[in-house]
């Protein structure tokens, strides 16, 4: 298998290790299927474009300045976070200058300073640090590029588009910023399916080791194991980095189409994406219910905490300001919940799930902790499809399947808002993950390009 960090749109699914991964055909086929289409379709503007100049047709600005951004889009996201660096020193080593992505190695070609032909016209493009990161603007710590787009067609007409990009990447199993201490017995399946740490990795005996010290900087194992059937594809070299913390309220909360108020004069209201009062079901003092077709939410003001506990939930986006709590049974494999959940503070999953993700790659985004509390026993698809992360600590309790990754930024040890809440603590300063079940990873599962905050202006001929 090519172990570089393009899509390919002719990627196979292979579901033959056992039952567990095999009623997961449709649901991981899917998302494969939509990465795929994304990255067609991005080359599809530059090819069908590249077609309609061959017919003396022309583009107007703004439609360059698309196919510019898609192909600026397209090198971003085929990169790793820790990519993010090299593009702003690239070329003269000054971000924004034009020349940063003149010397990237990528299928849709560089962007030299000059720009590209396209369309019966030129785009240039300028890629800087975005605004929410440090004061660095040479270096990147959360992941994003402000990416800017100068269109111009044959007549003279002018455009700017600009847009925050995410860098992609493919994640493996589990990645976790400082110590790691992992144990259980657990079985890790695909060719990305292992751990990945910037600091010691500490196994178990359950676990065993074949060729791991490649992806990580120190390693200590408890005994020797005399057989190695579990962590049979672990490590495949590469530089190990940081994992950048996310900005969770600027990335995900314009994206979400469900707001579950918790701070000020939003505590304990229900609203859309676009701020639309749903429901009133409390205050910063008192607590409240929304519910709304078998979802039923519960509102705890003491611990700024959104609980659900229905037997259904919609399919959505959901960001809250402050915690949320979703305890199952909630989905079916036939039919499993369609979510997205993001918040300020912790999240924690508990129950049999049945979980696939409503917005990208994502089924979990926590400002804080994420805590996923299986059952104490295996259970018959038991399952979450996607990607689960935190800023500070993730943590597991009892039996999971996961066709998907694991994510820690582990950036601090503290409390979340609202509530003396800490789910998930380091022990002696180091971060364990314990549990039994299954965790599976074909490369499949990339980071979603953020393109919230895209700005257009004209500018006169």
């Amino acid at each position: 298998m090519s172990t570089n960090n393009e899509t390919d749109p002719k990627v196979e699914c292979r579901f033959a290790c056992d039952s567990f991964i095999s009623t997961r055909r449709g649901v991981f086929c899917l998302a494969v299927l939509t990465i795929s289409v994304i990255v067609i379709i991005s080359v599809f503007v530059v090819t069908a474009s590249s077609s309609r100049i061959m017919r003396d047709s022309r583009l107007s600005a703004d439609e360059i300045a698309d196919a510019g951004m898609a192909h600026a889009t397209a090198i971003l996201s085929s990169l790793k976070e820790s990519g993010a660096d090299d593009v702003l020193r690239g070329g003269d080593g000054i971000p924004g200058t034009g020349d940063e992505l003149a010397n990237i190695s990528a299928d849709l070609g560089p962007v030299p300073i000059g720009g590209v032909s396209f369309g019966g016209g030129r785009f240039k493009i300028s890629i800087s640090d975005d605004s929410g990161d440090d004061d660095d603007m040479s270096s990147d710590t959360n992941g994003v590029l402000l990416v800017t787009v100068d269109a111009s067609t044959h007549s003279g007409e002018n455009v700017t588009h600009e847009s925050e990009v995410r860098i992609g990447g493919v994640f493996p199993a589990i990645i976790t910023n400082g110590a790691l201490r992992l144990s259980g017995r657990h079985t890790f399946v695909g060719d990305f399916s292992y751990p990945q740490t910037d600091g010691m990795l500490m196994i178990g005996d359950e676990l065993c080791v074949e060729s791991l010290t490649a992806d990580v900087a120190s390693l200590w194992q408890s005994g020797n194991s005399p057989d190695c059937p579990l962590l049979r594809s672990i490590g495949r070299g590469g530089k190990v980095v940081s994992l950048p913390a996310v900005d969770v309220s600027r990335e995900f909360r314009p994206m979400a189409t469900i707001i579950l108020g918790a701070t000020g004069n939003l505590a304990g209201l229900v609203m859309t994406g676009d701020g639309r009062l749903i429901h009133r079901a409390g205050s910063s003092r008192t607590a409240g219910v929304w519910s709304s077709r078998g979802s039923r939410w519960e509102w705890n003001p003491y611990t700024a905490t959104w609980r659900h506990r229905g037997s259904e939930i919609p399919p959505g986006a959901y960001h809250s300001e402050g915690n949320v709590e979703i305890s199952g049974p909630l989905g079916t494999m036939a039919s499993p919940a369609e979510i997205t959940i993001s918040t300020e503070g912790f999240i924690v999953l508990a129950g049999i799930m049945h979980v696939i993700p409503f917005s990208g790659n994502y089924i979990a985004m926590a400002g804080t902790d994420l805590l996923v509390k299986g059952p104490k026993t295996v259970a018959e698809g038991y399952s979450f499809n996607g990607m689960l992360r935190a800023n500070d600590q993730v943590g597991v309790e009892g039996f999971l399947s996961l066709a998907g990754s694991l994510l820690s930024s582990n950036m601090s040890d503290d409390d979340s808002f609202g509530c003396f809440c800490n789910p998930v603590t380091l022990k002696g300063g180091i971060q364990e993950i314990s549990f039994e079940g299954y965790i599976l990873n074909e490369g499949e599962m990339r980071q979603p390009t953020i393109r919230n905050h895209q700005r257009r202006r004209k500018r006169p001929a």
